[in-house]
């Protein structure tokens, strides 16, 4: 890992006061980040989101967002611990809303998101700026995502009947999966690849294109200006019809110009509990 004592330049003014050693390296990096405008009932507001990957160097940490504000000032969002990957590996994430339009609360515009993230542990402090370009996420653009591929949602529910005054409805089960991906290219195959006997038997299924879909109440259309597109697939087959059945194991991958990208949580394949009825 490389470090240097030179402060990026585009903070240079805000980092003057911080001591320690200051370094451009893979230990914090940008998992995916989001920004989306909501509109409700004569309401509007923005949110955005950032996922952040950090190396577990010591208990005590501060990680944080750097972004530029709308008066030009670059200022400071702290990050709070969402969950552990292992043992080595956390993630920490920001959630802010900035409301746009409120009968009692004045008028603000979406904001055009420029930031950088900062990771200070060990009185060292460490940066991903995007190779000292810093990250720029457009108001209402939706994902930007750091890797090729990524597993955005997944869900699995077992087969159940339902009962409605005299009428029984039988439910199949189901495992359904949806994917973020760059677009590198116009021919693609993405594909989930999933077992529920710990890979004694392995399921492939393909995932299909998405032109749009509904987060929140804020609608964004693919590819979307930062490059991404969403891919999702469900399957409704006999290996999800089987009652006993607990928990999916699953890792997508992505093939385009002639390469093949995988996600598969980091070499430990995503695991979900399939939910009974």
């Amino acid at each position: 890992m490389k470090r240097s004592t030179i402060l990026l330049p585009f903070i240079f003014g805000l980092l003057t006061t911080l001591m320690g050693t200051s370094a451009l390296a893979d230990e914090v990096s940008l998992i995916k980040a989001d920004s989306r405008i909501h509109g409700r009932y004569g309401f509007s507001w923005q949110t955005y989101t950032a996922d952040i990957l950090i190396e577990n160097i010591a208990r005590d940490k501060k990680v944080s967002m750097q972004y530029l504000d709308d008066d030009g000032q670059w200022k400071r969002q702290d990050a709070r611990f969402d969950h552990m990957i292992d043992n080595n590996k956390e993630v920490w994430r920001i959630s802010e809303t900035r409301m746009l339009h409120h009968p009692n609360e004045p008028t603000q515009q979406p904001l055009n998101l420029t930031f950088a993230l900062e990771y200070e542990v060990d009185g060292t402090v460490f940066w991903d700026n995007n190779h000292e370009q810093n990250y720029f996420l457009p108001a209402d653009s939706g994902e930007y995502i750091g890797s090729n591929i990524q597993v955005d949602y997944a869900g699995a529910l077992a087969p159940y009947d339902a009962q409605y005054g005299e009428n029984s409805t039988h439910f199949d089960g189901r495992f359904s999966v949806g994917v973020l991906l760059k677009n590198l290219g116009y021919a693609k195959d993405v594909k989930v690849h999933y077992t529920l006997d710990n890979w004694k038997t392995t399921y492939v299924k393909d995932l299909t294109f998405q032109y749009g879909r509904l987060v929140g109440y804020s609608w964004v259309t693919y590819p979307n200006a930062n490059g991404v597109e969403y891919w999702s697939m469900t399957s409704t087959g006999e290996e999800m019809q089987d009652p006993t059945s607990n928990i999916v194991e699953y890792a997508v991958s992505y093939q385009v110009n002639g390469d093949t990208y995988w996600d598969n949580n980091f070499g430990r394949n995503y695991q979900i509990d399939i939910i009974h009825r």
